[in-house]
Order: C-alpha cells, then structure tokens, then sequence
C-alpha cells in the first residue's frame, strides 16, 4: 500500500539583539510530528534461515517527533577593531518509533521470529544530535573557524525489537581556514575529523557466514571516515 505521511509543526522565533549592544542574537525553538499509514520497512523472512534474504511489506503505522531548538550569535568587533565572532548551534531530539505491531527475524536467531511492538525504536535514526559552530573573521580577510557534530546511539538496521546493544554516538569535529586575497579570489584550508576519531556511521544485521567463514558475528557496520586535509582555491564571479 501507498505510504501516506501526515505531518505538523510549529515553533517560536525570535531575536536577543538588546542583551549584545552592537551583536545579535537570534534563537529559534519547534515541535513537529509525523504519522506515516502503511510504513514500508525490509522485512527479513525468518522461516530462509537467511538475515540477507526477505521482502519489503507494510509494517502499518510509525511516528516521528521531537523539538529542534538552535541559536545564532554575531558579535562584530568583540575584542578589537579587527576581529567578528559568529557562533550558531543547534539541538534535534528525534523520537523514531512503530505503532503497530509486527513480526520480525530475530537477529541472534535467524530461524526465530520476534514480534515488534507499539513503542519499539525505528533503527538507524539517532535520538539526539547536536551541532554547534564558532568561527571569527579578521581583518575582514582571514576566516577561522571550529564545528563541533554528535550524534546519539542507535539500534542496528534488522534489530526493530530493540533487543541487542546499540550503535554507540560519537562526536566530530572539524576546522577550517580562509584568506580572501582579492574579492574574488580566496585560498582556503579544512580539516575533518581532526581528532580522528575512530567511529562507526551505521549499523546493519547481516549473514556474516556468507562472506567470513570464520566469523560468527552478524553485526556488520560502516565506519565513519578518518582525518583528512584539502587546500584549495576559491573563484567568485
């Protein structure tokens, strides 16, 4: 069946401009909430034996809702002449989950089915993520800046009864550089994951014995990417 999402939302905006003088502050806080009828998820066929064989199926209603709040501050000329701050940031509380219940191959038993009930966490979908971002401009020339990114712990795509351990959360950060040498020219620099930290980006349930003999661990996961550097040029026209 056709997946039908219905979906509302609302919030408050506004700005903090008198508490800074000569910066500026604006902030934003929202609710929103979607229903999806006939959800569509891969259904793994318990009676295969197999993690990697099923069928996609309407598994009835889901629900997605959650806040998102952030803030953005610009503060021109903070502690000398030369020099204008910008920091923004920004929290999303996700609450992914099924509100109907089905049938399902239990992941550490693949010839056992498990039922899945209203309430269970949908996989794959963090509960919490945050960004936050601080950068300075001097001279009107040169651009600094720092960003920050976490995103929360969850369940490993096959495991819809949430009943394994989940996929840990795991912050980033990144930093970056630019010298504007004209107006329209700039050379810049960035550097991603700088504390290159060691992490995984998504998790699935899989037949491990398939492509590992030796293994017996069906938990297969992709791992995030390691520290890495450009340098380049930047041409506006």
């Amino acid at each position: 069946e056709q997946v039908v999402a219905n979906t509302w939302e609302g919030g408050f905006r506004g700005d903090l401009d008198k508490l800074l003088g000569e910066g500026n502050l604006k902030w934003n806080l929202g609710y929103f909430n979607t229903i999806n009828y006939n959800d569509i998820i891969f259904r793994r066929d318990a009676s295969s034996g197999l993690i990697s064989q099923g069928y996609f199926s309407n598994v009835g209603k889901t629900r997605r809702y959650g806040i998102e709040a952030g803030t953005t501050v610009n503060y021109p000329q903070l502690f000398s002449g030369i020099d204008d701050w910008h920091f923004s940031t920004n929290y999303t509380y996700l609450n992914a989950r099924f509100l109907d219940s089905f049938d399902i191959q239990n992941p550490m038993d693949t010839i056992q089915a498990m039922a899945v009930t209203k309430g269970n966490r949908i996989p794959g979908i963090p509960e919490h993520i945050y960004k936050a971002a601080l950068s300075v401009d001097l001279w009107q020339r040169v651009s600094l800046g720092i960003d920050g990114i976490y995103s929360g712990d969850k369940y490993f795509r096959g495991d819809e009864t949430n009943v394994t351990p989940q996929l840990t959360g795991y912050w980033l950060f990144n930093a970056k550089a630019e010298y504007k040498v004209t107006k329209n020219f700039a050379v810049f620099g960035k550097v991603d994951n700088i504390f290159d930290k060691n992490y995984n980006s998504f998790g699935v349930y899989g037949q491990v014995n398939e492509v590992f003999p030796q293994f017996d661990n069906n938990r297969f996961v992709s791992p995030g990417a390691p520290r890495a550097g450009w340098i380049g040029v930047r041409l506006t026209l």
